[in-house]
C-alpha cells in the first residue's frame, strides 16, 4: 500500500514599507523552522482540493416531479496537514491526477 503525506508551506508574512508599526513583529522577516502542513479533501465527485468544502455529506434535492433539481458533492476522504496516511490504489491514482503524485510514497 502506497503512503500520502499532504505537502506543507511555509508562510512568511510580507513585509513593506506601507505596513503600520504595530504589525511589525521582530520574527515576521524569518523563515518559519515548521511548515504548516495543508489539509487534502477529495469530494464524491473525485475533485482533490485545499479548500474546505461547505458539506461532509453529498446533499441531493428533487423537484416535485422527482428529477434532481440541485445537488453538492460531500466530502470522499480527508488527509489532514502533518501526517501521513496509507492510502488504496484508487486513491494514488485520483491524487496522481491532481498533481499530488511527489507526496506519495
Amino acid at each position: 500500500m502506497a503512503t500520502f503525506t499532504p505537502p506543507a508551506r511555509t508562510f512568511v508574512p510580507v513585509i513593506t514599507d506601507n505596513t503600520p508599526e504595530f504589525q511589525k513583529r521582530p520574527f515576521a522577516y524569518f523563515t518559519p523552522s515548521i511548515p504548516k502542513g495543508n489539509n487534502v479533501w477529495i469530494d464524491t465527485n473525485n475533485v482533490v482540493s485545499e479548500t474546505q468544502p461547505p458539506l461532509w455529506v453529498a446533499q441531493t434535492y428533487y423537484n416535485a416531479n422527482g428529477s434532481i433539481a440541485s445537488s453538492s458533492p460531500g466530502v470522499k476522504a480527508v488527509y489532514y496537514g502533518g501526517h501521513s496516511y496509507t492510502i488504496s490504489d484508487s486513491e494514488v491514482q485520483i491524487l496522481t491526477n491532481a498533481g499530488y503524485g511527489a507526496y506519495i510514497s
